[in-house]
């Protein structure tokens, strides 16, 4: 398993609290629905805003970045040719988000190209510096604080700051930035924040937060409207119909764990050191070089390196397919992945990767290069 970044994986002692908590919904319904979920929400409310630090007024849970995306895009006020900035290394579903916004409310996307190599953050920050001076009509920007496929770290508090200077919104998509890097979101003060607790946090799925800035107050609503229209924000945020959220109140338990290790620091120190084995062995080995970016931009717990294999080498349409197919062919799990239209592989590192994880992927696909060979 060297994907933990697509998923994340559940420790035994949150299964067992999300049991515990599925039990207890089951014995009493009503109460659970109309008392305990409130109690429990807020109580993860400050366990969060303590977590990424923030205040308690302005962070909400959700169940993931998705979501959080999806209240901001759909609760802001858009004017006909207003723009959204992304990124050649967006998400899909911010991408898809946004496409659905161009079609309802006539906003444009604009993306601003982040191609390799890259040499310093100072490239990004002047790419951004450059793009949000010529287009004025740039309403938000959406920036991801470790990108998805490529697993770079971006300079998000610098580029906020620049944002903010040409009166441009700023949304940070975290997905993979809780438990993996230290939080302080006064510090970054965007005006809105999606993270997820259920990849490097150790919650059951689904679990993230919303955050939103004092100054955007009541602009944000949640994308379902249920009958709890008319109360606190919170109370909306809360109960948006009858579905299980007991993964939400996992969190605590999932932090336990996250601080039992010796928290985030601790736990990076381990990755780090085990990726560069990793990563030397993969170039030592099969002569595949790692994405080049700085140091600075290197997330802790993904690393990526050039892929041996493309696609179509295995009847494939997609990295996507890709990744599944390698699994159901020789049971490894790296996650195959398109960056700037060239196929890479991203490898993920947790607390119960060894080097034989890794070694087991490389002989793998020694193994598939010679196959294709012959």
């Amino acid at each position: 398993m060297a994907n933990h970044g697509s998923y994340g994986l559940i420790p035994q002692s949150v299964m067992e609290k999300r049991f515990q908590l599925l039990q207890e919904q089951e014995e009493q319904p009503d109460v659970w629905f109309r008392v305990t979920q409130k109690k429990l929400y807020q109580e993860m409310v400050q366990l969060a805003a303590q977590f990424v630090g923030s205040k308690n007024e302005n962070i909400f849970i959700v169940n993931n970045v998705t979501y959080g995306t999806n209240c901001v895009l759909k609760s802001l006020k858009w004017n006909e040719g207003d723009e959204i900035l992304l990124t050649s290394h967006s998400y899909k579903s911010v991408i898809t988000t946004s496409e659905e916004l161009h079609r309802l409310n006539g906003v444009n996307i604009r993306y601003l190209q982040i191609t390799l190599p890259i040499q310093s953050e100072e490239e990004i920050i002047e790419k951004y510096r450059t793009i949000v001076a010529k287009y004025p009509k740039i309403k938000l920007a959406i920036i991801d604080h470790i990108t998805s496929a490529s697993a770079m770290k971006m300079p998000v508090e610098r580029l906020t700051q620049l944002c903010h200077e040409h009166e441009v919104l700023v949304l940070i998509d975290g997905a993979h930035a809780p438990g993996q890097l230290e939080l302080d979101l006064s510090k970054i003060n965007p005006d809105f924040y999606v993270g997820n607790f259920h990849k490097w946090c150790y919650t059951s799925r689904h679990c993230g937060f919303l955050y939103v800035s004092s100054k955007h107050e009541g602009e944000i609503r949640p994308v379902v409207t249920s009958n709890f229209k008319d109360r606190s924000l919170v109370e909306q945020f809360t109960y948006w119909g009858t579905c299980d959220n007991s993964s939400f109140f996992t969190l605590k338990t999932a932090l336990e764990f996250h601080n039992s290790l010796g928290g985030t620091n601790a736990i990076n120190k381990y990755t780090r050191e085990l990726l560069h084995k990793a990563v030397s062995m993969f170039e030592v080995e099969m002569g595949l070089q790692l994405l080049p970016v700085p140091i600075s931009m290197r997330a802790p717990r993904m690393a990526v390196i050039q892929s041996p294999i493309n696609p179509q080498d295995l009847g494939c349409g997609s990295t996507d397919e890709l990744t599944v197919q390698i699994w159901k062919m020789y049971r490894i799990q790296p996650a195959f992945v398109t960056i700037n239209g060239e196929t890479w592989m991203r490898l993920s590192c947790n607390v119960y990767n060894n080097m034989h994880d890794y070694q087991t992927i490389c002989r793998t696909l020694i193994q598939i290069k010679s196959e294709l060979k012959n």
